[in-house]
């Protein structure tokens, strides 16, 4: 008994339409789980460079590295911001 013997005993062709729409819903299923992932690291990465960008602007002589990044705002207590 071959494999073709095998396929064919469960009914397992590509024009079995069942079988067609579930290949096609587990295709599917992967690629939003991964534009829903890629999705979530982007917006987390905004929001990093956001607060970046805000503890340039807001502390003087950060740029000339005379004074540290101030740790009110980040942490995971802090998370989500208000703003």
């Amino acid at each position: 008994m071959g494999t073709s013997d095998l396929l064919e005993a469960f009914g397992i062709t590509a024009a079995n339409p069942m079988l067609l729409a579930g290949m096609l819903l587990g295709a599917l299923g992967a690629c939003l789980f991964t534009a829903l992932a890629a999705g979530g690291s982007g917006r987390a990465a905004v929001r990093l460079a956001d607060e970046c960008r805000r503890q340039w602007r807001m502390i003087p002589g950060l740029s000339a590295l005379k004074r540290r990044p101030g740790r009110t705002r980040s942490g995971p207590s802090a998370w989500p911001p208000n703003g």
